[in-house]
């Protein structure tokens, strides 16, 4: 718990309010009917549209950002994960690449979409440096 922020906690206990934000302009490539852990489901696949300023514009020149939604037949979300690389370059010289993939599980709580496990990985090269980096969350709500 000492990893996490308070923003953070907030975000993975209402999910919901975090899912809608990334999707709100994301664009439907396509869907089908298909299975999450031995459930029925519809998979989501979607093309993200992340904002970025005009600084960003200037030195992102290739930026790709997909989503995936698995949603159980009540229609809430079972699952989520995502993707972004982009490259760029700064200063004309010092290229760089930056890659992550998110990946989340929810779980009904009351009336509330809460997350339940969520992973993140990101990579990133330029100016001669390469780093990596891995988390888990796991979160177990306790009975009422």
């Amino acid at each position: 718990m000492t990893r996490l922020s308070a923003p953070q906690v907030h975000d993975y206990l209402s999910a919901a309010d975090g899912l809608l934000r990334q999707l709100a302009t994301a664009k439907l490539l396509g869907h089908e009917d298909t299975r999450r852990q031995d459930q029925p489901a519809r998979l989501l696949t979607l093309k993200l549209e992340p904002p970025l300023s005009d600084e960003d514009r200037k030195v992102i020149k290739e930026l790709d950002a997909t989503a995936k939604v698995w949603l159980g037949t009540d229609g809430l979300p079972l699952a989520a994960e995502s993707s972004l690389r982009l490259k760029g370059r700064v200063m004309v010289v010092i290229g760089f690449e930056h890659s992550e993939k998110e990946t989340f599980t929810f779980a009904r709580l009351g009336d509330r979409l809460v997350v339940t496990t969520h992973e993140r990985e990101t990579a990133d090269k330029g100016g001669g440096q390469n780093a990596r980096s891995r988390t888990t969350a796991t979160l177990r709500p306790a009975a009422p």
